[in-house]
């Protein structure tokens, strides 16, 4: 499989999941979308280390990460 066609396999068959899973934890459901796009992002760039066996706890493992850092970016006064 090509390395766009692996993406749009994996996009189609995760995304939802991942909005899901960030929805659920953050506190400004507008930034979801954002995220979301970070997290594939980020999954493009890494394509060939993601293994096939485990692509959606790689993906949710991502989206944690990415939203342990936006939550870092945010400094309540």
């Amino acid at each position: 499989m090509d390395r766009e066609k692996r993406f749009e396999t994996l996009f189609d068959a995760y995304a939802p999941d991942v909005h899901r899973y960030l929805r659920r934890r953050m506190a400004q459901p507008a930034d979801v979308d954002d995220l979301v796009a970070d997290v594939f992002l980020i999954a493009w760039s890494k394509l060939s280390e993601i293994p096939r066996d485990a692509e959606l706890p790689w993906l949710f493992r991502t989206a944690w990460m990415e939203l342990a850092n936006q939550r870092r970016k945010v400094v309540p006064f």
